[in-house]
């Protein structure tokens, strides 16, 4: 085990750690069963390693799941239907996500921004035939400290080395789409034309906006605050619904509870559709439905139309909540952020169709998870701890560790043999899994304020670097940290001694097919290590080794063994037969096999060598 890992994140973060945490996991299960001062509770009772696997990957990035497969659960549920019901379309508001109607726009059959913008004029205006009321609601991008920074970058991924940022004007060609929309600063600047364009043309273009209809923007405008309403006779801000939110998820819900008591003070029922097939917004349009009480029908409309089928349908919210626990609707964003969502991690292994089916055979035992975000940290950890604990023991078999996740994490590795991965993080990393869960939580409880009072991020698991927010994968120590005396890779004589001398780049020994060998490569020094690899055989026999060189020797083989799946018969078998090996067995071994007069060979492979060169007793092959 290297003294010292470094690991560079795709955030450029530079992480100082150890080896890898399933390496360090499998050595330090072995010496848990052979050393009395080490534990399997106190190597689990830490993370291994600098990044907790279960919920990052190696690079530092957020684990995802697919975020879709709980829409699917709430389509099992109430089955979407294909096209509308018949509706008084004076009573209907129609709410839309404008970037995600942007990013689906086919932007090669527009030259200019321009016709770009003319032609989400011209779907606008069609909206109008189903909804006297419209409502587009953007994305900001000017937050400078954005949780959900790493999340876009994950998504663009593919785009990022093309940075150019550009200015939007009217007469401009459009760039190319994926390569411009990559970057933040022209996404901001298209919305803002986007507005502007709008109300000039809507203003020039009375019949877009008949007598009657009604035209909601919000965050579209220089103040991303800001929010107008246009009708036939004016354009005029709408201060209700001047809002400090980031995201159209939160503010959409915004603007349909707004909907609702315009509702409410005509003294009329109505109907309120959201376009969006965002997962995230399913659920708070769940959570939120119990307040509209003057909306009779609650529709979600997802889908495109794609290059085979066309895949629109309408999910009827009203129907689903009506069918659903009310304990479900009220806890779902809770649930959502801890399972995974754009701003926090999901759980390996763990998808949202069994986080689905664990809420819903025991909704009643998580009930206080509606309460996270709004509780005091140690109420919201304590109840979101159950929930995991009851994510990766669903048959309740290790019930009364739920509490104590390092306890659960120690049950299931000495029960099955699961990789460190299939484990539950550790309890320094939940943690702060569960504070930016918190986090998210509060932000999506507090959609129905137009200007939130929200935390700094800086509090609930997030810090900042480099202008930008990271994750903190935990705080305080590793297990990899004490470990590091005890779990060591070095290769003993012959390796120290290489290192020594400024060898190789690696180095080793090898056994197979009833022949034992040294090896190296990459070695300037090549004669040198050959007299190494002699004395290190001598060092075994001159009997100048101790008991921790065999305990180590055991680790290095059972690291091969024991990855990546669980020994079968032959591997226990060869497992077996290492445990017993003692000094005197080392001893022994080393005299018989490897001196005297056995047979042997040496070769090199690589440039002339200069101690070769000149000695007559090596045959030089020339390729």
């Amino acid at each position: 085990m290297n003294a010292k890992t470094t690991l560079k994140c795709k955030s450029g973060e530079i992480i100082t750690g150890h080896i890898n945490p399933e390496i360090v996991f499998r050595r330090a299960l072995v010496l848990a069963n052979s050393r009395d001062d080490v534990t399997i509770e106190s190597i689990l009772s830490l993370p291994l390693g600098p990044i907790p696997v279960s919920l990052f990957h190696e690079d530092g990035t957020m684990r995802k799941c697919c975020k879709s497969d709980l829409v699917k659960q709430f389509e099992n549920e109430v089955s979407p239907v294909l096209s509308l019901p018949d509706f008084d379309p004076s009573l209907t508001t129609y709410i839309r996500d404008g970037m995600a109607i942007v990013q689906c726009m086919d932007a090669k059959k527009h030259k200019t921004f321009g016709d770009l913008a003319l032609a989400y004029c011209n779907y606008l205006a069609s909206c109008f035939t189903k909804a006297h009321t419209v409502a587009d609601v953007f994305d900001r991008y000017d937050v400078k400290h954005s949780i959900k920074s790493g999340e876009r970058e994950r998504r663009t991924k593919k785009s990022l080395l093309m940075q150019k940022v550009f200015q939007v004007i009217e007469g401009r060609n459009v760039p190319d789409w994926k390569k411009f929309l990559s970057v933040k600063e022209n996404k901001q600047a298209l919305i803002k034309f986007f507005g502007d364009f709008l109300v000039k043309f809507i203003k020039s273009n009375p019949l877009l906006v008949l007598p009657g209809h009604t035209y909601y923007m919000a965050g579209s405008f220089e103040d991303p605050e800001i929010a107008k309403v246009i009708s036939d006779q004016e354009v005029v801000e709408c201060p209700e619904l001047f809002s400090t939110q980031e995201e159209a998820d939160t503010r959409m819900i915004l603007q349909a509870l707004h909907a609702d008591k315009r509702l409410k003070e005509m003294g009329k029922k109505g109907r309120i559709i959201i376009k969006s097939s965002d997962t995230d917004v399913i659920v708070l349009c769940i959570h939120f439905f119990k307040q509209m009480t003057n909306t009779s029908e609650f529709w979600i409309q997802m889908g495109n139309i794609g290059t085979i089928k066309d895949n629109r349908r309408f999910l009827p919210i009203h129907q689903l909540c009506s069918s659903l626990h009310e304990i479900i609707c009220r806890v779902l964003p809770a649930v959502h952020a801890l399972s995974g969502c754009d701003t926090t991690s999901s759980l390996f292994g763990i998808g949202k169709k069994s986080v689905y089916k664990v809420l819903k055979d025991a909704v009643l035992d998580f009930s206080d998870l509606y309460n996270l975000g709004d509780s005091d940290t140690e109420t919201a950890i304590s109840c979101s701890r159950r929930f995991v604990a009851r994510l990766y023991d669903q048959k309740k078999k290790y019930a009364s560790c739920h509490q104590d996740i390092n306890k659960l994490r120690v049950k299931l590795a000495t029960s099955k043999d699961s990789s460190l991965v299939r484990l539950p993080p550790s309890e320094a990393a939940l943690r702060q899994h569960i504070l930016r869960a918190s986090f998210q939580t509060k932000i999506w409880h507090a959609s129905c304020l137009a200007k939130p009072p929200l935390p700094s991020p800086l509090e609930y698991g997030w810090k900042s670097f480099k202008d930008s927010l990271h994750p903190v994968y935990f705080e305080g120590n590793m297990s990899a940290d004490f470990l590091h005396d005890l779990v060591c890779s070095c290769k003993g004589k012959s390796q120290s001694k290489k290192s020594e001398k400024g060898g190789a780049y690696g180095s080793g020994a090898v056994c197979g097919s009833g022949v034992f060998s040294f090896y190296s490569y990459r070695d300037p020094n090549s004669s040198k290590t050959l007299q190494v690899f002699d004395e290190a055989v001598k060092w075994v026999v001159e009997d100048k080794f101790v008991p921790e060189d065999v305990d180590e020797a055991k680790l290095s083989v059972f690291q091969q063994t024991d990855k990546p799946i669980t020994p079968d018969e032959m591997r226990q078998a060869m497992r077996d037969g290492i445990i017993p090996s003692f000094k005197t067995g080392c001893y022994k071994c080393d005299k018989k096999y490897l001196t005297g007069d056995r047979p042997a060979a040496v070769s090199f492979i690589g440039p002339e060598n200069s101690t070769v060169k000149t000695d007559d007793t090596w045959k030089v092959i020339k390729g």
